[in-house]
């Protein structure tokens, strides 16, 4: 009998600093800066990430993400990571300087050129920048 409580105490400890361990990757070092309704970007152990705000989480949205932009309810973005990588989407825009762009709405990622992009940043406003 004493074997049985003394195994199910290690269990239950081993079990506790798993938990411990996996929630720390996700969680230490959160930081959010809320964009607009339901997005935020989050920090998570130093990458900037464009994120929906789920009922019990968050959905990825623009991983990598540089500077944001808003106008109402549109949401422009930079990132550092190629679209083809994240979103199924081929590749047509490629830049010298490693910067993807990219439009957001309601649920749907696009890669956009970078001069459809700086065409379209004079209307909109600078929400988050990384730098």
């Amino acid at each position: 009998m004493k074997l049985k409580i003394l195994i199910l105490t290690l269990v239950l400890l081993v079990c506790f600093f798993v938990l411990k361990i996996f929630l720390s990757d996700f969680f230490i070092n959160k930081h959010e800066v809320h964009i607009m309704d339901k997005y935020f970007v989050v920090e998570i152990n130093g990458e900037y990430n464009l994120m929906h705000k789920e009922e019990h989480g968050y959905s990825l949205i623009v991983p990598s993400v540089i500077n944001v932009y808003v106008k109402q309810k549109d949401i422009i973005a930079i990132s550092g990571l190629d679209g083809n990588k994240f979103i199924n989407y081929k590749n047509k825009y490629s830049t010298s300087e490693d910067e993807y762009y990219y439009d957001v709405k309601e649920y749907k990622v696009q890669e956009v050129s970078e001069k459809e992009f700086l065409k379209r940043k004079e209307t909109y406003r600078l929400a988050w920048s990384l730098k």
